[in-house]
């Protein structure tokens, strides 16, 4: 069938752990689709299929046999794809073959052209509405939902460099998200971190609480709650981070399984703040977003260029992460800095592809005083607010609905040449 309607097509991706998400940043790279949901078990396969997505891409490694996956499949009406390895019995294939809902089983390597050709060549796109999650309270205190009802996203906020303010965009990007009404975990990775103490919150409960308890009990028991967003802090010292170190990549309480365990509680939007060096590998590979926070000038430029191709092409396959998933955001632009557009014209010289400009921060003043006073910059800063709002829009799905921020006590409201504290 030609592809004649530029509306995605909504597919959720059902897959072990390890493969959900690279198949998850390939289709999120392809404006034919909108990823709806993950899924990385039978259980969670069968809640996510509430959503009714046209297509359905399924690894068989996700069960332990066949008769599940086949009384699954059956009560599937849209399109679906099986990935199975090389070697299965041939009358299980030729069982799945025969399901109404099944297009293709594919065998082996599969070829991400091959899977996208394959859904646009059985389906047409039809206009739809994705709703966003509601928010305003604690993920663990709302009833159960999937989790990405606008495209669930892991966002690693990063950069090799050092004092570029990764921790106040990481901040801003997650209050963005919240008040959007979408589910929110904010994750600081520093030691000690500077989240909670710039947001007017507590250093404990940390992430040394999901590292002794790496399941849903332990991500809520490490849980702090901001205006409809929740944190989870960094480590409270050095020691206690190079301890985390080694388990950071693999196993229980690794960063990708934080950002499973949070999808499966109901986050449509987690953001880990990479303030740690040793953490970002992990973070990474957590990760099917990158934000690349960034200062315009020469050692600003030459830092994101290496961090991009540390990300796209330098670490392992489970770290990687395609340029279309990379955004770059500007720090501290000022008269004496690069401008945006020159920073994007060196960076391209020097590396392709280079990533476009998602938003630009000039240097405010109100940024630091409202960090030093321990209040959200968020709710202070124009400039960090209408940035953080520029990249929302192109990270969450349109239409998702907006709220007011909340007012934070002491704010300095901007009117014209006026500010006036209320």
């Amino acid at each position: 069938m030609p592809w004649t309607n530029t509306s995605p097509i909504s597919i959720v991706i059902a897959a072990p752990t390890n493969k959900a998400q690279s198949l998850y940043s390939a289709f999120s790279g392809d404006a034919r689709f909108a990823v709806a949901a993950l899924a990385t078990s039978p259980a969670d396969l069968n809640a996510k299929l509430a959503l009714r997505p046209r297509a359905l891409i399924l690894d068989g490694m996700l069960y332990d046999g066949p008769d599940a996956m086949l009384d699954v499949l059956s009560g599937y009406d849209g399109v679906c794809l099986v990935l199975l390895p090389v070697g299965v019995d041939h009358t299980a294939v030729a069982d799945l073959e025969a399901l109404p809902c099944v297009a293709q089983v594919v065998q082996g390597e599969a070829d991400f052209s091959t899977l996208t050709g394959k859904i646009c060549a059985e389906l047409e796109p039809t206009p739809s509405t994705l709703t966003a999650s509601s928010g305003g309270q604690s993920s663990f205190d709302l009833p159960a939902r999937p989790a990405a009802a606008v495209g669930w996203r892991a966002i690693a906020v990063w950069n090799l460099q050092g004092g570029v303010g990764r921790s106040t965009v990481a901040a801003a990007l997650a209050l963005e998200a919240a008040s959007r009404r979408l589910p929110t975990l904010l994750v600081g990775l520093g030691a000690p971190d500077p989240l909670p103490l710039s947001l007017g919150l507590r250093a404990d409960p940390n992430l040394s609480r999901w590292r002794a308890t790496p399941t849903a009990e332990g991500l809520k028991a490490g849980v702090q709650a901001l205006d409809g967003l929740d944190l989870i802090a960094g480590f409270p010292s050095p020691l206690a981070l190079t301890a985390y170190a080694p388990d950071a990549l693999d196993g229980a309480a690794s960063l990708p399984h934080l950002a499973s365990t949070a999808a499966h509680a109901g986050y449509a939007v987690v953001i880990f703040d990479v303030s740690a060096a040793e953490l970002a590998p992990a973070a990474l590979a957590a990760a099917n977003t990158l934000v690349l926070v960034g200062l315009a000038t020469l050692p600003g430029i030459l830092s994101a260029v290496e961090s991009v191709r540390l990300a796209s092409e330098t670490l392992g396959p489970r770290h990687r992460l395609p340029p279309q998933a990379i955004y770059l955001v500007l720090n501290r632009v000022r008269a004496a800095t690069f401008s945006p557009e020159e920073v994007v014209q060196n960076g391209s010289r020097l590396l392709s592809p280079f990533p476009p400009l998602a938003a630009a921060i000039r240097d405010d003043p109100a940024i630091e005083e409202a960090l030093n006073l321990r209040r959200p910059a968020y709710y202070h800063s124009d400039t960090l607010r209408q940035a953080a709002r520029t990249v929302g829009d192109l990270l969450f799905a349109p239409g998702a609905t907006r709220k007011e921020a909340p007012r934070d006590p002491g704010k300095v409201y901007s009117l014209g040449p006026l500010r006036v504290r209320m």
